[in-house]
């Protein structure tokens, strides 16, 4: 989740109508079975906001810091830079994405036992003046650079000697010898830091560390400092319980050596608490091996009745890219196995999982008990913010997994009512959907609410107005059966015509959804079909870019009308010639049925728009209209590849291809322009209805769909005698 500066916003998906992350993991998850299966993370800001709501209710007195190396997400940083957090950074690049989410300088600490010379110089140029300082090196290179600095001394506690190799921070014995020196130098110091491990299993660890550091400060009150910042370091799991842990040991320990009279600000650094559960990152098994392994815990290759199955599964993200923290000697919990539920008499085996780099290194997690996977299998790691660790997180730049932000609807009305706004206080995010209302309003008017399911007809959400608008259907008539005259086709008619479309179109839409809602029992299937706009990327497309072309204000009419016609005329016939090759074999006549009346008015709207394309004085380029016409052609072909993986017999993704080439090739001819692709009919039953058969397929008429009387005369413009008044 490492964040890039120059990354100019970020979309935040709105999880409404009770999608959940486990939908949004399971849509991500299908369209990467249909691209190329890589490592994704879905992040949740609500968790983030949680997370902070929970510490400051539990310690309400210390401020939070965030370390940066915990998870140097943007997004991260803006949403905690709009909470009032500060930041605590280790190098340049962390400092950089931080001031250019225009947080203070003062709300910023420099970290890092030893600092690079520039790096201490770039703070004092930026105004960084709070700087970590361990040992006397490190001083009088701050003391030369940076005279303005205000420094923390970094203090070792008992439990890092024990713990660690290397200890990280100065004795008890040496902070009097560089306060000493601070003085003699000229340097300010204003606090004391240091660190207890969310590991470490003796909360009271905390006693002896603020023990000391009461004792340093009262050093430092000898020697003239005027030291009025605590900070008691990143000691915190994303655990509630091991919040209000230490929490208990803590508060009588600051009430005793750091009263609030004392004027001491008292701060931590709980990276890992807020990001733990904020992101779930989902990983695709990319290869697998069994191991024999015999009672007594010997490995072979020759299976034997003593063997106790052990899988080896690899996986397409590892400890040089999601799992860094595991090289510095972080745990990784066990994964979940996506869209599969364990039962107790399920088999589970010993596993390891490792990452893809054949490196030995590459080992994320040791062993744990799965089912046996397949290749492909995805695998889900819950609590990834921080990776679990207390160590840097960061992804490598060339391996990193998109990450896919989001947030419900409820965490977002609690953003704006803590008084967050995108506008204002996030001005590099974007929310999907998002208005600058009132969020009051929307929650009073639910009509008025941004619905991502609004093409969605099943199943029927609000029965009553659905009612209404059978009554309406029911009640339609059209002016031909009261009274028709046209002298000549003018833009009254071409309205007429467009509201008349606008009907029909609804009409389909409900077949579509009935047919659907008849033919799949399944309700999550169903479901995931009513919602192909949103779970199918190759529909999704399709209708991006016809709602790319609706909502394009600046290209000509004619321009838009092409791509009407392409829209109506290439986009449907793939799916239609699919269909009547159902027809043809006999097959599901109740869909075939009314695939034909539904084609027959799809083939009457690309009509029309040629028509009103035959009159348009300043016609599109040849170029341009070629253009719109191969880039539908390209987008259906696309489509095709994806909803025909099999051959069939008489039917295939090779002759849809050819199929949709003639279509282009027809449409073309009727704006009035050559054919690009030269490609024939590859259907033989295509034929009754083709574009160029006996019967023209945009003028064939169904007698059971058409009211008895209207349109009857071939002098349609015609007021006759036999419409059903």
């Amino acid at each position: 989740m490492k964040g890039f500066v120059d990354a100019p916003n970020y979309f935040i998906e709105l999880l409404e109508g009770g999608t959940t992350l486990e939908d949004v993991i399971d849509s991500h998850v299908y369209e990467q079975n249909l691209a190329e299966k890589n490592a994704f993370v879905v992040a949740d800001l609500g968790a983030l906001m949680r997370q902070h709501v929970l510490w400051k209710t539990t310690m309400p007195l210390v401020r939070p810091f965030y370390p940066v190396c915990c998870n140097s997400s943007p997004v991260v940083i803006e949403v905690l830079s709009a909470l009032g957090v500060g930041f605590v950074c280790t190098n340049k690049a962390e400092t950089t994405l931080v001031l250019h989410h225009d947080v203070p300088p003062e709300n910023i600490i420099l970290s890092g036992v030893c600092k690079q010379l520039s790096l201490i110089k770039h703070a004092a140029k930026t105004g960084i003046n709070y700087l970590v300082c361990e040992n006397e090196t490190e001083l009088r290179k701050i003391a030369r650079v940076h005279p303005e600095a205000k420094l923390l001394l970094q203090v070792s506690t008992e439990a890092q000697v024990e713990e660690a190799s290397v200890t990280i921070g100065c004795s008890l014995k040496a902070c009097r010898h560089l306060l000493e020196m601070a003085k003699e130098l000229s340097v300010n110091v204003v606090g004391v830091t240091f660190q207890v491990q969310a590991s470490s299993r003796d909360p009271q660890a905390y006693t002896h560390a603020l023990s000391d550091a009461r004792c340093i400060f009262d050093m430092g009150k000898e020697l003239g400092f005027d030291m009025n910042i605590l900070d008691i370091g990143g000691g915190f799991s994303g655990s509630e319980f091991q919040l209000k842990q230490v929490h208990s040991v803590v508060r009588p320990l600051l009430e005793a050596y750091f009263p609030s009279a004392s004027g001491v600000s008292v701060i931590a650094e709980p990276g890992n608490f807020l990001v733990f559960s904020s992101f779930t990152l989902a990983v695709n098994v990319i290869g697998k091996k069994a191991v024999c392994r015999d009672l007594r815990s010997s490995t072979h290759d020759v299976l034997t009745p003593n063997d106790v199955p052990e899988f080896v599964y690899y996986m397409n993200d590892g400890v040089y890219g999601s799992f860094m923290g595991k090289l510095f000697g972080n745990i990784i919990a066990t994964p979940s196995v996506h869209k599969m539920s364990l039962t107790l008499d399920e088999p589970v085996f010993p596993s390891s999982l490792w990452g893809p780099s054949c490196d030995p290194l590459d080992q994320v997690v040791e062993h744990c008990l799965l089912p046996e996977l397949a290749v492909g299998d995805w695998l889900i790691f819950n609590n990834i913010g921080a990776s679990g660790q207390e160590g840097p997180a960061t992804l490598s730049d060339a391996d990193q997994p998109p990450v896919y932000y989001t947030i419900s609807t409820d965490d977002w009305f609690e953003m704006q009512e803590a008084g967050i706004s995108l506008d204002d206080t996030m001005k590099n995010l974007s929310l999907n959907g998002h208005k600058d209302v009132d969020p009051s309003s929307i929650e009073d008017e639910p009509l008025l609410r941004a619905n991502p399911k609004r093409f969605v007809i099943f199943p029927i959400q609000y029965p009553d107005i659905w009612k209404m608008y059978k009554q309406a259907q029911a009640s339609f008539w059209t002016v031909e059966e009261v009274q028709r005259f046209c002298q000549e086709v003018q833009l009254p008619e071409a309205r007429s015509f467009y509201g008349f479309q606008i009907l029909i179109e609804n009409v389909h839409s409900e077949m579509y959804s009935m047919l659907i809602n008849t033919y799949i029992r399944d309700l999550k299937e169903r479901d995931y079909l009513f919602n192909a706009i949103q779970t199918m990327p190759c529909v999704r497309r399709k209708a991006d870019w016809a709602l790319q072309w609706i909502s394009d204000t600046n290209s000509a009419f004619g321009k838009r009308l092409v791509a009407f016609a392409a829209v109506e005329g290439i986009f449907f016939s793939g799916s239609f010639a699919a269909i009547y090759w159902l027809k043809k074999r006999g097959l599901m006549p109740g869909l075939t049925y009314s695939n034909e009346l539904i084609s027959r008015d799809e083939g009457l709207h690309c009509n029309f728009a040629c028509l009103m394309y035959s009159y348009l004085v300043k016609k599109p380029s040849a170029d341009r209209v070629n253009d719109i016409i191969t880039k539908s052609v390209s987008i259906e072909q696309e489509f095709l590849t994806e909803a025909l993986p099999v051959n069939l017999i008489g039917m295939n993704c090779s002759l849809m291809k050819q199929y949709i080439e003639f279509v282009a090739d027809r449409l073309l001819t009727d704006l009035g322009l050559p054919k690009v692709y030269l490609s024939e009919n590859p259907f033989d039953f295509m034929e009754s209805i083709s574009l160029e058969g006996k019967t023209n397929f945009f003028e064939k008429r169904v007698g059971e769909y058409q009211r008895l009387g209207v349109m009857s005369n071939m002098m349609d413009c015609e007021f006759t005698l036999d419409a059903d008044f």
